[in-house]
């Protein structure tokens, strides 16, 4: 059985879904089992996925009409494993992300966040740290913003069932991950960062 469930909602990003699932494969923590929630692609898709021919792999056909969050709560239900990571398919994680993840998760910790690489188009990079400052509760993050990347977070499945996961209204769009955030804080949550760059954000003009 997985420690961890993985949530890739993906739609017309083959090669870079590729890329994402090439970094889940390589992970030194084997125990996970991935949900790709495809929005109905029509590139090449599921000849991707099919071409890994890893059990490890399921891939969903959802369509999620604009509401990403209802693609990820679709993988989210699919699953059981303790732990729920998110990896959205034009992202990658290094190597080591989920050991790292998964040993962060102390007795009372419920979410667990890690600093990025961002990459932009032109190849140039920087680290982003996530969390900084005492922004581990709901106070701060209601009054100073967003501080989580949705690549970045892995939690417990019974917090996420605790706030009944995210909100699939449409005018939360593009916001239905820092309202996760808020509600997972505000609901008791106990949220932790770690300064280590464990994956990429692949910046893309448009």
């Amino acid at each position: 059985m997985s420690l961890v469930d993985v949530v890739i909602p993906t739609y017309n990003h083959a090669p870079m879904l590729r890329e994402a699932l090439r970094s889940l494969v390589a992970q030194t923590e084997h125990r996970w089992h991935a949900y790709i929630v495809n929005n109905h692609s029509t590139d090449d898709t599921t000849q991707v996925i099919e071409s890994f021919a890893d059990p490890r792999m399921t891939c969903i056909n959802f369509a999620n009409h604009g509401v990403i969050g209802a693609s990820r709560n679709t993988g989210i239900t699919a699953g059981k494993a303790e732990f729920v990571a998110f990896l959205d398919s034009d992202d990658i994680w290094y190597p080591d992300k989920l050991a790292r993840v998964l040993a962060a998760f102390a007795p009372g910790v419920d979410l667990v966040c890690h600093a990025e690489r961002w990459v932009e188009t032109d190849g140039t990079a920087r680290v982003v740290e996530y969390g900084s400052g005492g922004r581990d509760n709901y106070d701060a993050l209601l009054f100073d913003g967003n501080a989580l990347s949705t690549s970045a977070v892995t939690m417990r499945r019974s917090l996420l069932e605790l706030v009944h996961g995210f909100d699939t209204d449409p005018s939360l769009v593009t916001a239905e991950d820092y309202d996760l955030w808020l509600r997972a804080a505000r609901d008791g949550g106990r949220l932790v960062f770690l300064p280590q760059a464990l994956g990429e954000v692949r910046r893309r003009h448009g």
